[in-house]
């Protein structure tokens, strides 16, 4: 009994650190998306190639170059 009732105190008192970081990576996102808007219009590029490649040299780094 003092099991569950110390595993009820800990649930209570433990908070779920997902839905801010899915926030913060939802947001992080969104900035991405609109830099990558932004350069691609400046560079005359299409943003889906801009993304692709970013995406190549963020996955292989030592082939971007």
């Amino acid at each position: 009994m003092a099991w569950s009732t110390s595993r009820l105190a800990w649930d209570a008192v433990r908070e779920d650190p997902m839905p801010e970081a899915w926030e913060e990576w939802r947001t992080r996102a969104a900035e991405v998306q609109a830099a990558l808007t932004v350069w691609a219009k400046e560079a005359g590029e299409l943003r889906n190639e801009v993304e692709a490649a970013v995406k190549a040299a963020v996955r292989h780094p030592d082939s971007a170059a």
